[in-house]
């Protein structure tokens, strides 16, 4: 500390444990090293164009700086070993315009392992490399406003805590599979950037408050993913999922112009407790936000999950489709189609908007018309004992709906009748809340709420309509 070190380019150092007094730093400039097994309780800087080739593990107990403004700079790992070790790795990168010149880079063909316990931090810089695996068990932070720390792997996995702060970017590509583990992303202070082609494979992804996985323009592949995040998919991005997907939080399709959503390439389930809205508000093309199963497998959508929004489309005509969630158009229309849809959950249309229901088979399960809102079926209502039809009235021209355009109509089971949003309407008013071709059957039970005490809704059909009339 009060001299000076210096390394000559072309050093090995092998099967050292390094201590040093404080100041003692260890600073390698330009040139290529040798380290092997070696255990750094001192710290290193590696400045630009200074190139150690590693191999039998490297420890760093204290800190390593990349500094690299303009030349490849940092660790080349020779053969799968392990970087353990309790420290920090800090990249540098500031001023180089090629973010793989600071870089841990591991040799082709090989595994890199990270160890617990050593952070990773920094910005302009690369973890991984396309044609190497990578194991991060460690914490890694793109901490530099305006710089990019990038991780790559074919495949790679985490299971540590992945973050961008101080307006730092994490860029990720590559393979992630997880093998089923949690990794986790905290992010709401910086921004990650996945590539186009990125596959998220058997994992369960977190996410700290705001840490939202956002997929611009490009296709991607999930397999086997847990979402206990928020996901949004911009416009033009197209998610290829097989063996499951679980939305536990928000996932969001943004299609205002080109086809946007998810494909489902296999029979699998659309699972869990959370919600996917589809906001294709200004596309033309109600197919182009999509939940799209490919032709000839079944989709099956889960019992806590809810699907709303509105410009969109769930299923496809050559695909079969079975709901035991949610599915609400309730921002603007929505459709339901399949080569049969099966509704053991609940179908319903709310704030004026319209959805349409193709193929629904057997018993309809429980279709919802809210104020003011259509449910549409291009084919004919044919409800058993088990069926519930609710319809929301709140006003005179604010009456839900339920459409059969094709086909006489069975009716059974229960309907519930509600006036809704302070509504009162009096006795003898009537409301037309069913059209058909052709009827036969009644309700075994009708509900009546939201009227003045002694009063009830009663329903009758002629050749074309159903209607509720307020009687006491």
């Amino acid at each position: 500390a009060a001299g000076a070190l210096n390394v000559l380019a072309g050093t090995s150092l092998l099967n050292a444990t390094l201590n040093g007094t404080p100041g003692s730093d260890i600073t390698l400039n330009s040139g290529s090293y040798t380290f092997q097994n070696l255990v750094l309780n001192t710290s290193l800087a590696l400045n630009n164009g200074a190139i150690a080739n590693v191999s039998g593990g490297l420890t760093v107990n204290d800190s390593l700086t990349i500094n690299a403004p303009t030349s490849p700079t940092g660790l080349i790992l020779i053969g799968s070993q392990t970087v353990n070790g309790s420290g920090n790795i800090i990249f540098n990168g500031t001023g180089n315009s090629v973010l793989s010149e600071p870089r841990l880079f591991p040799s082709n063909g090989t595994t890199l392992t990270i160890a617990p316990g050593l952070n990773i931090s920094g910005g302009n810089g690369t973890i991984g490399q396309a044609f190497a695996n990578l194991v991060l068990n460690n914490n890694i932070d793109a901490d530099v406003s305006g710089e990019t720390l990038i991780i790559a792997g074919s495949p790679w996995s985490s299971t540590g805590t992945l973050g961008a702060s101080n307006g730092g970017t994490l860029q990720i590509g590559g393979e992630l599979n997880n093998g089923g583990s949690t990794l986790t992303l905290d992010t709401a202070a910086g921004a990650l950037n996945v590539l186009a082609g990125t596959s998220l494979l058997n994992a369960t992804l977190n996410g700290t408050p705001g840490s939202d996985i956002t997929l611009n323009s490009g296709s991607y592949i999930f397999q086997d993913l847990v979402l206990n995040t928020g996901l949004v998919l911009n416009n033009g991005a197209i998610a290829n999922v097989s063996d499951g997907l679980t939305v536990n939080d928000s996932l969001t399709i943004n299609a205002p112009t080109s086809p946007t959503g998810l494909h489902l390439v296999t029979t699998q389930t659309l699972d869990g407790n959370g919600i996917i809205t589809f906001n294709g508000i200004g596309n033309g093309v109600i197919s182009e936000p999509r939940l799209f199963p490919f032709s000839g497998t079944t989709l099956t959508i889960g019992p806590d999950l809810t699907i709303n929004g509105g410009i969109g489309t769930v299923g496809q005509a050559n695909a079969t489709l079975i709901l035991t969630g949610t599915v609400s158009a309730s921002t603007s229309n929505l459709a339901v189609s399949g080569t049969t849809v099966t509704n053991n959950g609940l179908l319903e249309a709310l704030n004026g908007s319209t959805l349409s229901i193709d193929n629904l088979s057997g018993n309809p399960g429980t279709l919802h018309a809210g104020a003011d809102s259509t449910v549409i079926l291009f084919d004919p209502l044919s409800m058993t004992g088990d069926s519930h039809v609710l319809i929301d009235i709140g006003g005179p021209a604010l009456v839900g709906r339920i459409s059969a355009v094709s086909g006489a109509a069975v009716y059974d089971g229960t309907a519930t009748i509600s006036a809704v949003d302070g509504y009162m309407p009096n006795v003898s008013d009537t409301f037309i809340i069913f059209n058909h071709n052709g009827f036969s059957g009644n309700f075994d039970t009708v509900n009546s709420v939201g009227l003045g005490g002694g009063e009830s809704f009663s329903i009758t059909f002629d050749a074309s309509t159903g209607q509720a009339t307020v009687i006491n």
